[in-house]
C-alpha cells in the first residue's frame, strides 16, 4: 500500500511539473492568452476543493436552510461583482474607468 501512495505522489508531482513546463514550449502570444485561463482554472479548483471540504461540516453545525441561503447569496454576490469585469462593454469600461 505504501508503494502505491509513493508511486502516485511521484506521478502526480512529475506530471504537474511536465504540464507546467510544456506551456513554455508554446508561442508567446498563445502563452499570454492562456495564462489568465490557466490561473483562473487553478484558483477555481483550489476554491472548489476547499468549499466542498467545508460544506459537510457546515451542514452538521448549522441549519441546512441557513447554509443554503448563505451559499446562494455568495454565488449571487460573485456573479454581480464579477460580470462587469469579465464582459468587454465600452460603457462599463468608462463607468469603472478601466
Amino acid at each position: 500500500m505504501l508503494f502505491w501512495i509513493i508511486f502516485f505522489c511521484l506521478v502526480g508531482s512529475v506530471g504537474g511539473v511536465v504540464a507546467a513546463a510544456s506551456v513554455l514550449v508554446l508561442r508567446e502570444e498563445l502563452r499570454k492568452s492562456l495564462l489568465p485561463l490557466l490561473l483562473s482554472y487553478a484558483t477555481s479548483t483550489l476554491l472548489g476543493a476547499a468549499f466542498l471540504g467545508l460544506l459537510p461540516e457546515s451542514l452538521e453545525r448549522a441549519a441546512p436552510m441557513a447554509v443554503s441561503t448563505t451559499i446562494l447569496a455568495g454565488i449571487l454576490q460573485r456573479l454581480i461583482f464579477d460580470i462587469p469585469f469579465s464582459i468587454d462593454i465600452p460603457f462599463l469600461r468608462k463607468a469603472y474607468r478601466l
